[in-house]
């Protein structure tokens, strides 16, 4: 006896208890769409889930998993949802909230900070020379000229200092107007005598005529005498010359 086929009804198949769950999950969803980006997530979120499962399941046991699966994704998209219940959708993390990135950005900011420390280490900075302090001589201190010889007064001869001896001696002229005169007396003379013993200059001291003063004058200068050593030096001396002047009786 052969069946006839029942023509498909139109009443949904019971739904197990993971599909109850998803069921009640979707119907507290808030009445705005998701998000594009969290749809997306949620469909590679599925993905993953269902590549990851062995092949060669069968259908129930296939299809208990991507159940279970799905319902795991929409749970927690909805416990974002009821975190996020201002209606402005779910926030998503960004990609340095990932746990790669944590890990990878230390990473790369010691691998960037490695070539400057180096380059940094490397890298002598050459310091200014200290300034040199070049000593500056002093200006040459004037020499004094030597001072002058103090010139020392003649030595008086007399006492215990005696005259040289005269080596020339020249006799005055007498004067014919003085002899005519009968014009007679003593002349005294003070003579200086240089360090050779050369008469240099000659004064009257006292005279009994000026007839008689220029002839004993002119006599007198051309003298010479020894020279005048005291201590090993010649000196320059003065001493008193008398002349007299006589009338010889014809």
């Amino acid at each position: 006896m052969t069946q006839t086929p029942q023509p498909p009804t139109n009443e949904p198949e019971p739904l197990d208890a993971a599909e109850r769950e998803l069921a009640r999950l979707l119907g507290n969803l808030p009445s705005a769409p998701p998000p594009p980006e969290l749809d997306a997530r949620i469909l590679a979120a599925a993905r993953r889930a269902v590549q990851q499962q062995p092949k060669r399941r069968p259908l129930g046991w296939w299809r208990s998993i991507g159940v279970g699966a799905a319902a795991s994704a929409v749970l927690a998209v909805g416990l974002l949802v009821k975190l996020h219940g201002d209606g402005q959708g779910p926030s998503l993390p960004s990609e340095s909230d990932l746990p790669g990135a944590n890990v990878a950005a230390p990473e790369a900011a010691r691998e960037q900070a490695a070539p400057a420390a180096t380059v940094a280490s490397d890298t002598t900075v050459a310091a200014e020379p200290a300034p040199q302090h070049v000593a500056v001589p002093p200006p040459p201190r004037e020499i004094p000229p030597p001072p002058m010889p103090v010139a020392r007064a003649p030595i008086h001869v007399g006492g215990q200092i005696q005259a040289p001896a005269l080596a020339k001696r020249v006799e005055p002229v007498y004067p014919d107007v003085a002899v005519s005169a009968r014009i007679r007396g003593v002349v005294i003379l003070e003579a200086l005598v240089d360090k050779e013993g050369r008469v240099v200059e000659v004064k009257v001291l006292r005279t009994p005529n000026q007839l008689l003063d220029n002839a004993a004058i002119t006599a007198v200068r051309q003298w010479q005498y020894r020279p005048l050593i005291l201590n090993g030096l010649p000196e320059p001396f003065v001493l008193t010359v008398v002349l007299t002047f006589e009338l010889q009786d014809s």
